[in-house]
């Protein structure tokens, strides 16, 4: 596994960008996040048949601070920055899962170019999508943040408990945690 920013916690520091005039008034802060996901293949023609291996798995997460932006004041307390980080650990969790079924894949062989690339779109894009069904976008607020009134709500806590669950087994599922605090996604 060759994952980075993984491990990050996110500070006040992190909300470099300014708060949009089209913000809602009620939105405290906003993180921005970018997962990637790389699986080099190789092709081997030697062997009798045509044989396609994946050599190689590279996964990040990181931040945007950018497109990151916080309000002033009141809205940056200690329970917020929990929330927003909170958007940090899907992105992250889901990265590290993509991560594990990628690997997974290392020793496996295909016959052409087409197999090989849906398997890897098959490991990696269901759990890209979940990342984007939670997270909020400019279009709207995601799973996470109608869930949690942006961290206004009591269960908050459930979520919490979900991410630390999962992040603190190494091959950890967030769907699985978060059903394990009852909470459908």
């Amino acid at each position: 596994m060759a994952m980075t920013g993984f491990a990050y916690r996110l500070t006040w520091a992190d909300f470099a960008g300014r708060v949009p005039t089209s913000a809602d008034a009620d939105t405290a802060a906003f993180v921005s996040t970018t997962f990637a996901a790389q699986a080099p293949w190789t092709f081997d023609g030697n062997v009798g048949s045509r044989v396609y291996r994946i050599t190689s798995v590279a996964t990040s997460v990181s931040l945007n601070r950018s497109r990151m932006w916080a309000r002033t004041g009141a809205a940056r307390t200690p329970a917020m920055l929990v929330h927003e980080q909170g958007h940090f650990e899907i992105s992250a969790l889901l990265t590290r899962q993509v991560d594990a079924q990628l690997t997974a894949l290392i020793g496996q062989t295909w016959s052409s170019e087409t197999d090989i690339n849906q398997a890897i779109r098959d490991a990696r894009d269901p759990l890209f999508q979940i990342i984007n069904d939670l997270q909020s976008q400019a279009s709207g607020d995601g799973t996470y943040d109608t869930s949690t009134n942006h961290g206004l709500h009591a269960n908050q806590g459930a979520w919490n408990r979900a991410f630390a669950a999962c992040r603190a087994a190494p091959a950890g599922q967030l769907v699985a945690a978060l059903a394990a605090q009852g909470i459908t996604i």
